[in-house]
């Protein structure tokens, strides 16, 4: 497990760590589901915060950046 670390942040705490599915789970094909892909890890804040839609991401000059819901900014 070792190099295990939050797309976001970087944080490597194992216990703090969640796969993130960047398709849904609900929305997946059998297939989907299981592509290593088709899914991100995350700190358990910011996983929750992506799969309730509050934070996104998007590339940009190769380089991927976030965007976080008006509710979260504050």
């Amino acid at each position: 497990r070792k190099g295990e670390v939050c797309a976001l942040t970087g944080t490597a705490v194992p216990e703090m760590l969640i796969a993130s599915h960047i398709k849904p789970w609900r929305d997946s094909t059998n297939e989907e589901r299981l592509d290593p892909m088709n899914g991100l890890l995350l700190v358990a804040h910011a996983d929750k915060l992506f799969d309730r839609h509050l934070m996104s991401f998007y590339e940009e000059q190769g380089t991927f950046k976030t965007v976080l819901h008006p509710r979260v900014r504050g």
